[in-house]
């Protein structure tokens, strides 16, 4: 039996948190959160921001455009993980379409029990982009404002502190 210390080693030493996990039967997760419990090990966040995925036209109809579909059919969130995401489901695949030009994740089709149309949806959950696509369109929101100005309050300091960390450094 691998004792935890021999398993921070081996994480100190470049090996994979996910590959000994899967070595020893375990969820990644577990790991982490033993290790860092544990040993108060930190592990640095993930370089995952850049380059940002999501490209919005500088057009003010188009930013508008989006803003009135996020803040009607949409849904910004905080999950339980505290990352933030933009989501937009709607039987219309056209626009889901349209959206997913910028950038996003398109969710596919969801049959749904007869005479129910099938509904599609778009994702925005990376932090920069998030952040990216809240900043354009912040000013065209109104009903989601509020909760838009705090996602852009807790992500762009977040998002800073990461590009320091791990561009400029």
């Amino acid at each position: 039996m691998v004792t935890t210390d021999a398993i921070l080693e081996r994480v100190k030493n470049g090996e994979s948190v996910y590959a000994l996990a899967k070595e020893h039967n375990r969820h990644a997760a577990n790991l982490y959160s033993l290790l860092k419990r544990r040993y108060g090990f930190e592990f640095r966040e993930r370089p995952s921001y850049w380059p940002g995925r999501l490209a919005i036209p500088d057009d003010a109809g188009v930013k508008g455009y989006i803003a009135g579909i996020i803040d009607g059919e949409g849904s910004l969130k905080r999950r339980k993980d505290g990352l933030w995401t933009i989501d937009v489901v709607m039987t219309d695949e056209s626009t889901i379409r349209w959206l997913h030009q910028f950038g996003g994740t398109f969710v596919g089709a969801y049959a749904r029990p007869a005479p129910r149309k099938p509904i599609f949806g778009w994702r925005v959950a990376r932090r920069y982009d998030v952040l990216t696509l809240l900043q354009a369109i912040a000013p065209y929101l109104i009903t989601k404002r509020a909760k838009a100005d705090e996602a852009i309050a807790e992500l762009g300091p977040r998002i800073a502190r990461a590009y320091q960390r791990n561009v400029v450094s």
